[in-house]
């Protein structure tokens, strides 16, 4: 039973590993079992989640929903484009980073479909208020994940989050006599209005029928960014990410660090050099621009349990920008305003190879 479990875990684990590529998905940085135990080790994302946010602002904008929208939808491109079904999108799941990035996490629900079998019956998942009528008797869909983005949407603008009330789930915005959906009259009767384009994407997002929904995020995106251009404020100064993500650009390193000691150690460990290409990415009038240039550095290697490699990769210091401009879409007063900050040398770790799991 224990073996079944560890090659379980294994699979659950190379599946993270392999979304962790994704610049909106954490990183898994290990696993491992030690004492009859299973241990998963992952990014941890420095920011808060959106059900926090919006118990702080009460709702979201439109400029807002339709900013969530175009910052999520290539995430779960990239996510079903790999047979995997995350089961369990809603604010709660959703960080915020400190620079503004939307962060997708909690995988530990998602599932992966078989490439002959575009279903998967099982165990009820999901958070009501949020997982579609067909995930709630077991079957999932990408367009489950797509109701569920969408159901979180519409709480976000309309700040309606379920409530237990006497161990029963009480909902503003769901009619449960008719089983329907009734943020638009919730919104007419707080004076608040949305564009019609907005609203006709979120009804089919949520269509209570599979088969009526939109079937892939590339078919929201097209649909936003045919009208993008006629919605003013839509998407403010940023730039949605692409269907498949190039990775974030790397730090800028000049030739040979500081760190590097004459004696080619550092702390006891032998330091090696290495070439590599860094990649700057900037969005151009039209098209998605970019630089190459090669550069050096130096790492040591360190082996911890079983076969478990960190490959320890010096970064020397530097200079760089951060901060959010006064016109960013979603940027909070204590972000601004852009910045320069000195970042004094450290090194970062990067996992090489994991109980046979070759990683690249």
């Amino acid at each position: 039973m224990l073996n079944k479990a560890i090659d379980s875990f294994k699979k659950e684990a190379e599946t993270l590993f392999e979304l962790g590529k994704h610049p909106q998905i954490p990183d898994l940085l290990a696993f491992f079992e030690q004492e009859n135990r299973l241990y998963l080790v992952q990014e941890c994302i420095n920011g808060h989640d959106l059900f926090k946010e919006l118990s702080q602002k009460n709702y979201f904008s439109e400029a807002e929903i339709n900013q969530f929208l175009f910052s999520l939808l290539p995430v779960l491109h990239f996510v079903h484009q790999r047979k995997i079904i995350h089961r369990d999108i809603k604010p709660e799941n959703i960080i915020c980073r400190q620079d503004g990035v939307l962060i997708l996490v909690d995988f530990g629900v998602s599932k992966q479909l078989t490439s002959s079998i575009t279903t998967r019956i099982g165990t009820t998942t999901g958070t009501l208020g949020y997982a579609p009528p067909e995930q709630l008797r077991g079957r999932v869909y990408p367009a489950s994940d797509l109701y569920a983005l969408g159901i979180t949407a519409i709480r976000l603008l309309t700040g309606c989050v379920p409530t237990q009330q006497n161990n029963a789930v009480v909902d503003e915005i769901y009619d449960s006599l008719e089983m329907e959906w009734t943020w638009q009259a919730y919104l007419e009767q707080q004076g608040r209005e949305i564009s019609p384009n907005l609203a006709q994407i979120l009804v089919k997002l949520t269509h209570e029928k599979v088969k009526l929904r939109y079937q892939t995020a590339e078919d929201i995106l097209q649909e936003l960014n045919g009208i993008k251009k006629n919605v003013q404020g839509i998407v403010g100064t940023r730039q949605p990410l692409p269907l498949n993500p190039l990775p974030p650009p790397p730090l800028l390193l000049e030739p040979r660090s500081m760190m590097v000691a004459e004696n080619r150690h550092f702390q006891g460990h032998a330091l090696k050099d290495f070439a590599f290409e860094v990649v700057t990415v900037k969005m151009g009038h039209s098209r998605l621009e970019y630089t190459i240039n090669k550069r050096e550095s130096a790492y040591f290697t360190l082996d911890l349990w079983q076969k478990a490699t960190l490959d320890m990769i010096a970064i020397p210091p530097g200079r760089y920008l951060r901060g959010s401009s006064d016109d960013e879409l979603g940027s909070r007063h204590n972000e601004r305003p852009e910045h320069w900050v000195e970042i004094p040398p450290f090194y970062r770790a990067h996992l090489r190879s994991l109980t046979g799991l070759k990683l690249s």
